[in-house]
């Protein structure tokens, strides 16, 4: 794998932790870079699984149709907040690109139009994120 400068990173391209962090959420996680510019960046660690029930009001179904949904700590920075990762073909308001077929957003009535369809998108809803500032990475 190829090491890419700080200058060269994208919206889009991913970190994979370095061996000497042990412990801690970093520790052997991969974070996607969902924007990055020089006045600080932020990403979703996509490795890291949370056992964690959706309240009622999100999902308003018994079971999740769509079986490519998963649940994840994007980072150590409010971590009660949900940030919805997919491939959706429809593009909800609100939603920025991160590469191609990937996608940062969308409302609650896209995320349970999605949960319930199953052959739905691949969601991965995304609980924190990462941030750095200046210089941080």
């Amino acid at each position: 794998m190829e090491m890419v400068p700080y200058s060269q990173l994208t919206k889009g391209s991913l970190l994979i932790a370095s061996p000497e962090i042990e412990g801690g959420i970093y520790f052997r996680s991969v974070v996607l870079i969902c924007e990055h510019s020089p006045g600080g960046s932020f990403g979703l660690i996509l490795n890291k699984t949370l056992n964690l029930e959706l309240p009622e009001e999100i999902l308003n179904l018994k079971e999740i149709p769509n079986p490519n949904v998963q649940v994840r700590a994007g980072g150590t920075i409010q971590p009660s907040q949900m940030l919805i990762l997919h491939s959706s073909d429809v593009i909800p308001d609100q939603t920025i690109k991160i590469c191609e077929g990937v996608y940062l957003g969308g409302d609650l009535k896209f995320l349970q139009e999605a949960l319930s369809t199953p052959d739905g998108p691949h969601l991965r809803l995304c609980f924190g994120y990462s941030g750095w500032g200046p210089g941080q990475l």
